[in-house]
């Protein structure tokens, strides 16, 4: 089971970039690997953000945080 490291994530409309965090629970027996990737819903890419997308893995018997990276335009 994976979850975000918070319900919602705020970033300045100024620019920079949002980390997102992504937290594996339940245990670190087996390797794990998950999608992602942005949609628009309040904000729109290519006018708010830049759109991501790609793959966080865990190898077995790793429980640490990935993280990746949304651009703000």
């Amino acid at each position: 089971m994976l979850n975000f490291s918070a319900p919602t994530y705020v970033v300045s409309e100024i620019g920079g970039s949002a980390l997102i965090t992504v937290n594996r629970l339940g245990g670190s027996a087996n390797a794990y690997r998950v999608g992602y990737a942005t949609s628009n819903n309040t904000a729109l890419a290519g006018a708010s953000y830049t759109a991501v997308n790609g793959t966080l893995s865990w190898a077995d018997g790793d429980l640490a945080a990935k993280t990746f990276s949304v651009p703000v335009i």
